[in-house]
């Protein structure tokens, strides 16, 4: 297997053309960017980010920042991701679904079948996001039949490799720290 060093942003990072620069001189073929979350919100940066990824020579990936209760929410969520990427008119690897926030995991909240109406609904090649604890504890990840993008800090190797694995939050790049992941890819 091949690993692949792809770097995770969103509007919460101040980035320009130049970061995306750095980016494919340090070796990334990829990018991952958020497209949206939640119910009705885009990610403010997404399309300028994916220019600017694009013309820096780099694939882009994206997600969907969730916070679904219910497989309902998720499929609302899921119309809203498609929404944006249809009114952005870009060209997508992979879509992940990002299930971490505290709000998914309510007493009682199914956050595999959350998962799988987001999944189902997006219709997209789609793949799902979280963090390790999450993975082994709550998520049947297994039984969605899909990539899974696995965050896990602070080891030398992630516990269960999957399509790729977060590994950190502190990647250096022109004077920023970014989230970082490898992509296992076959050679």
């Amino acid at each position: 297997m091949k690993e692949l060093k792809v770097y995770d942003v969103s509007e919460n990072n101040t980035l320009d053309y130049s970061d995306f620069e750095a980016m494919a001189a340090d070796g990334c073929k990829s990018v991952i960017i958020r497209c949206s979350f939640g119910w009705t919100h885009k990610d403010s940066k997404f399309k300028e980010y994916y220019g600017y990824a694009v013309k820096a020579g780099l694939a882009v990936k994206t997600y969907h920042y969730g916070y679904a209760h219910n497989p309902e929410e998720a499929v609302m969520e899921a119309q809203n991701c498609k929404q944006v990427l249809e009114e952005a008119g870009v060209a997508i690897d992979i879509v992940f679904y990002d299930v971490e926030d505290p709000s998914f995991d309510n007493e009682g909240n199914d956050i595999t079948a959350c998962a799988k109406a987001f999944l189902d609904e997006l219709g997209l090649n789609a793949g799902l996001y979280s963090m390790a604890s999450w993975l082994e504890n709550k998520i049947d990840w297994k039984s969605l039949g899909c990539p899974v993008w696995w965050a896990q800090y602070e080891v030398s190797e992630p516990d269960v490799k999957t399509l790729a694995w977060q590994y950190t939050d502190k990647e250096p790049i022109n004077g920023k720290e970014l989230d970082c992941s490898v992509f296992y890819v076959p050679e």
